[in-house]
C-alpha cells in the first residue's frame, strides 16, 4: 500500500492505493448479535447486517449518513437497492467500505460491507428490513476508507432502488443522530475552492430529539476533500460550559476534484 498524507489549514489531505485486497463481508467483532437466527447481525453473503444488542453509550454525535440524493426503498419481496459511489474518490483507491445504521436510538440495526469503487453492491430488503418493518426515512448509508494512518475519510454513497420509485436529486448530505435531546446546531465546512480556502458557517437554532436526523446539506460548489466540524448543545444545559456542548470532526473525499 502506498500511502501518503498531508494536512493543511485543517482539512487532510491523503493519497492511498490499494493492490491485491480481496472482498469479502467482514462482520464488527465488536457488536453483540441477538440471539434471534432470522434477524441477528450475521454474515449473508456479500455483506453482514442484522440486529445486535445494546450497550450503554455516552452522549455522541455520530454520522449515520453521507449519500448523493436520498435513500428510499419498498418493504417488498422482490426489493434490491443498489449501492454505488457516484463519484470517484480523489485518491486512488479500489475498495471501500460501505455501512447502513437505523437513526431511532432504540433500533440496533448495521450493514457492514466491502465493494469495488467502480463496481456496487446489491442490498436484499426482504432478508432483515422487510421482516421488521423499518422504513427507509429511518436508515442512513455511507462509505468510508481508512489508511494505516487510523484516519477515517467518509465517502458519499448512491442508492438506486429496483422497485421504489422516488423523485431523487443529486446534493449531498450527511446525517448526523445524537443519542440525547441537542439543540443550538454549529457546523463548518472547509474546502478549497480555485486554490482559496472557504470555509462556511451555519447555525441552526432548533431543537433535535435523541435519533432525530440532523440534516446537512453540502455547499454545491464543494468538490474532492473537505472537513466538516459539528457542534451542538445538550438540551437545558447551560451554552458557556463546554462540558455541555457534544461536538463531532470529519474528513470526506467527495470526488470530483
Amino acid at each position: 500500500m502506498l500511502l501518503n498524507i498531508r494536512i493543511s489549514f485543517g482539512i487532510l489531505f491523503i493519497s492511498v492505493s490499494f493492490h491485491s485486497i480481496v472482498i469479502a463481508a467482514e462482520c464488527d467483532p465488536n457488536l453483540n448479535p441477538i440471539a434471534n437466527e432470522k434477524e441477528k447481525y450475521t454474515d449473508r453473503g456479500n455483506r453482514c447486517e442484522g440486529f445486535y444488542q445494546s450497550k450503554v453509550a455516552f452522549a455522541s454525535l455520530d454520522l449515520i449518513g453521507f449519500a448523493k440524493g436520498k435513500l428510499s426503498y419498498a418493504l417488498d419481496e422482490e426489493e434490491v437497492v443498489h449501492i454505488t459511489v457516484p463519484l470517484k474518490p480523489v485518491n486512488q483507491i479500489d475498495i471501500i467500505n460501505v455501512r447502513a445504521q437505523a437513526f431511532p436510538v432504540k433500533t440496533y440495526y448495521r450493514l457492514d460491507a466491502t465493494m469495488p469503487v467502480d463496481g456496487g453492491l446489491d442490498w436484499p430488503i426482504k432478508d432483515v428490513l422487510k421482516p421488521k418493518g423499518i422504513l427507509s426515512k429511518n436508515i442512513g448509508i455511507f462509505g468510508w476508507y481508512k489508511p494505516k494512518s487510523g484516519i477515517t475519510v467518509y465517502v458519499p454513497l448512491r442508492a438506486d432502488p429496483k422497485k421504489s420509485h422516488v423523485r431523487n436529486d443529486d446534493k449531498f448530505r450527511l446525517f448526523f443522530r445524537s443519542n440525547i435531546d441537542v439543540s443550538d446546531i454549529n457546523y463548518m465546512w472547509k474546502y478549497y475552492k480555485g486554490g482559496d480556502l472557504k470555509k462556511e458557517k451555519q447555525y441552526v437554532p432548533r431543537i433535535y430529539r435523541a435519533g432525530t436526523p440532523i440534516v446537512i446539506t453540502a455547499p454545491e460548489e464543494v468538490s474532492g476533500f473537505c472537513s466538516l466540524s459539528v457542534t451542538a448543545l445538550i438540551k437545558g444545559r447551560d451554552s458557556s460550559i463546554n462540558d455541555n456542548w457534544i461536538d463531532r470532526g470529519i474528513y470526506l473525499d467527495i470526488g470530483g476534484s
